[in-house]
C-alpha cells in the first residue's frame, strides 16, 4: 500500500482508460474527488474538472471503485474521520 502504491494504481487506470478517449485526443487530464471514510474505503467520486466524456467518466469511476481501502485520517485521539481527497489522473494514450 501507500504512496507508492496508489500511484501505481492511478498510473495503470490511466493507461488501460485511452481507449475511452474521444476520437483524435491522445491525453486528457480528469480531477477527481473522493471520500475516504473512516472505515478507508473510498467512496463518493466525482469529477470536478477535465473531460466531460461521459463513457469516459462513467468507466473511470468504475475503475477507482475497485481501489484498494485505505489507512484513515485520524484526529489527535486516534478516532477515525473521513477525509475529502482531490486528486489528478492523467488518461493518456501509450506510443
Amino acid at each position: 500500500g501507500g504512496g507508492d502504491a496508489f500511484m501505481k494504481f492511478l498510473d495503470k487506470v490511466g493507461k488501460e482508460m485511452a481507449e475511452y478517449l474521444p476520437e483524435g485526443v491522445h491525453r486528457a487530464f480528469v480531477q477527481v474527488e473522493f471520500i475516504v471514510d473512516k472505515d478507508g474505503a473510498p467512496v463518493n467520486f466525482k469529477v470536478l474538472k477535465g473531460t466531460r466524456d461521459d463513457d469516459l467518466i462513467d468507466e473511470l469511476i468504475t475503475r477507482l471503485e475497485k481501489m484498494s481501502h485505505w489507512q484513515p485520517a485520524v484526529l489527535s485521539d486516534n478516532k477515525p474521520v473521513a477525509k475529502k481527497m482531490v486528486q489528478t489522473i492523467t488518461v493518456s494514450a501509450t506510443d
